[in-house]
């Protein structure tokens, strides 16, 4: 743990006294690709499971590639075991790519330092040690995110290409084929910060009510493993996940209270985008409350919020020290409650030599 809590003060140290550089960003993400890449396979509760699934995608045939609901992981598997078996190979490959992502997206906002600082304060960035496919698959809609937010019929005909392609490494992602048509219906309404807070929570009342009827639409679509959890043998559909809801719950409360004292100092464009993904973002959080499964499906509007709401925590944009300071210390906080919960699986951290 007291290597994670070193990295995120190193990212807050250069978030907020360092100068926007790309040179800065490419190191401080080599330092954490680094750090993802010696990592052991006891880091990570799923890590084993992929050293089973990249073992398993070298006994799949071409032709039954789609016979997985996510095939285009299969093929990146298959296209690294053409040149190394060794499942280190995987992992260190893995973490460059996440890396890269991750360059090209934090370079399209204000501050890069600070969206990376986020990324990692709000646990984005250790979920990779433990949900690979998913986390490269939030990537991907991250990036075509950003063509959606340039409007029009092109962009987002990109948008959609980058989210089937993340369809391909994660089947949940299904769900964000919404984000251009809710897009399109709330950009048409006026700004208004008190009414994407009333939408948002109708929206997460909504969704909780009918979220174990939802299931059974949802489920059949998810593999094996999903459906025996959520069927009446597994119940997983009832357990309940009430620690994650809340501290979902009070992390999109926090970042609304950024949005909502920032409003006025905002132009329309980011009003209406950001709003927009608040009431997605307490819509899903109904998800985290039913179960830890479901509740994933936050961590693509968690990236979509970091990605815009560090423009509005830019120190030079805001120009407000104590405010932005006072903020990143909040989302230190989040982080030790985060790591002391270690859902995932990743304290202690060793190296695999």
């Amino acid at each position: 743990m007291i290597l994670y809590l070193l990295l995120g003060f190193i990212l807050l140290f250069f978030s907020i006294f360092g100068k926007k550089s790309k040179i800065l960003l490419l190191l401080l993400l080599g330092i954490l690709v680094i750090v993802s890449s010696i990592r052991s396979y006891s880091v990570g509760a799923d890590t084993l499971i992929y050293l089973n699934e990249y073992n398993y995608a070298s006994t799949i045939d071409w032709g039954n590639i789609f016979s997985v609901d996510y095939p285009l992981f299969i093929v990146y598997c298959k296209f690294i075991l053409i040149f190394w078996a060794d499942f280190r190979a995987f992992i260190v490959i893995t973490s460059i790519i996440i890396g890269l992502l991750l360059y090209l997206v934090c370079n399209k906002t204000d501050n890069p330092v600070l969206t990376l600082t986020m990324f990692y304060f709000l646990g984005l960035y250790l979920q990779t040690f433990c949900i690979l496919r998913q986390s490269l698959s939030i990537l991907f809609v991250a990036i075509g995110f950003i063509f959606l937010l340039k409007e029009g019929l092109k962009n987002t005909i990109i948008y959609y290409i980058f989210n089937v392609i993340s369809i391909g490494f994660h089947i949940v992602s299904v769900i964000m084929l919404i984000l251009p048509i809710v897009y399109f219906i709330f950009k048409r309404f006026s700004s208004s910060r008190n009414k994407y807070f009333i939408i948002g929570i109708i929206g997460f009342i909504v969704f909780y009510i009918i979220s174990n009827e939802l299931l059974s639409y949802i489920i059949p679509f998810f593999s094996d493993k999903y459906q025996y959890l959520y069927s009446e043998t597994g119940r997983r559909s009832f357990d309940g996940n009430i620690y994650g809801g809340i501290l979902y719950t009070i992390l999109y409360l926090i970042l609304y209270a950024i949005y909502y004292l920032e409003f006025d100092t905002l132009d329309d464009f980011q009003k209406r985008n950001i709003g927009i993904l608040f009431i997605l973002a307490f819509s899903f959080n109904a998800f985290s409350y039913i179960s830890a499964d479901l509740g994933r499906l936050n961590l693509y509007i968690e990236w979509l919020l970091v990605f815009n709401m560090s423009n509005i925590l830019n120190i030079e944009y805001r120009n407000k020290n104590v405010f932005y300071f006072v903020n990143l210390l909040i989302f230190t906080a989040y982080l030790i409650l985060y790591l002391n919960r270690d859902s995932i699986g990743v304290v202690p951290y060793t190296i695999f030599f």
